[in-house]
């Protein structure tokens, strides 16, 4: 192969591992939102039905001279539980935690491919091993929660606090990397 087409697919893989790494972290990020809404959503609910629970049942205890306020929020207890089995914020925030530790391996991974392995290998090795990341990223991708829009916003807000200089001068040095240096 040429030096030309050498440089060209090796630039082209390296772009893409580079898209595959940012759209992880991107993720990644995203599906931490995603676990602080179900966490809190989770904690909420659980307090306010051990709350009302409590209090019908102080209620009841007491002898208060008020039972339909004791059968009441006993029946509130009961329907924020039934509500947290039905919404399960807490296998949601499990969910989107597992999609964060995924998404984060598969940014680990894709840097190592850019910029360990792609130097030394040839082009159908770097091609079956952008295959398998492109599969992982699938898989991934089915497993995560989808992401509403505020979460993202929040996730842009993160990335986008490093300066467009930087994320310039950084990729061209992870170009330049890839390529061997002749003396």
């Amino acid at each position: 192969m040429g030096d030309f087409q050498e440089t060209g697919w090796r630039v082209a893989v390296c772009t893409e591992l580079h898209r595959i790494e940012e759209q992880c972290a991107a993720s990644a990020r995203e599906q931490e939102e995603i676990v602080r809404l179900w966490r809190i959503v989770n904690m909420l609910l659980c307090s306010a039905a051990v709350l009302a629970s409590g209090v019908a049942g102080s209620l009841v205890l007491a002898s208060a001279p008020v039972p339909m306020a004791a059968g009441g929020l006993g029946m509130g207890a009961t329907l924020l539980m039934a509500l947290v089995c039905v919404v399960a914020p807490a296998r949601r925030a499990g969910r989107a935690a597992l999609s964060a530790k995924s998404y984060g391996a598969l940014r680990t991974q894709a840097r190592q491919a850019w910029q360990v392995d792609l130097n030394g290998q040839a082009f159908g090795e770097a091609r079956q091993t952008l295959h398998q990341l492109t599969d992982r990223w699938d898989r991934v991708n089915d497993l995560a929660l989808p992401t509403p829009r505020w979460a993202r916003r929040r996730a842009e807000e993160e990335i986008m606090s490093t300066s467009v200089e930087e994320v310039m001068v950084g990729r061209m040095n992870d170009v330049l990397s890839i390529f061997p240096v002749q003396a």
